[in-house]
């Protein structure tokens, strides 16, 4: 019995638990949390950051503003509500202001943010 090919947007959707706000990837994450997605592209295997797959298929990726935001600071959401493009810039400021970075001094890196201990 042939095995049934489902397409990308079905794999994609089987590995996410929707909830009234975030939708929430369930499969594998890189070191940083953020969901992965592998796929085919012209016959070639592909890996993307989950939430970078599913801005290219229903908003479209900037080239202007190349990096996706996620508007709800959580990593493993793929809500394309939640989601929007914008700078590198942009997003560095996002997160000093949310308290999620990390800043520079004369004898190297301060950490700041709940991820360091601090609030």
């Amino acid at each position: 019995m042939a095995k049934k090919l489902i397409s990308d947007w079905e794999r994609f959707f089987n590995k996410v638990n929707k909830t009234d706000s975030c939708w929430e990837w369930t499969a594998g994450t890189d070191n940083d949390g953020y969901g992965l997605f592998g796929y085919r592209m012209d016959g070639k295997k592909r890996q993307w950051r989950a939430h970078r797959w599913i801005m290219s298929q229903t908003k479209g990726l900037d080239t202007q503003n190349p990096i996706v935001m996620h508007t709800c600071d959580n990593p493993k959401c793929v809500n394309p509500e939640h989601l929007r493009n914008g700078t590198q810039l942009e997003n560095q400021r996002d997160k000093w202001r949310k308290g999620r970075s990390t800043w520079q001094t004369e004898r190297g890196y301060q950490y700041h943010g709940e991820k360091y201990g601090e609030s």
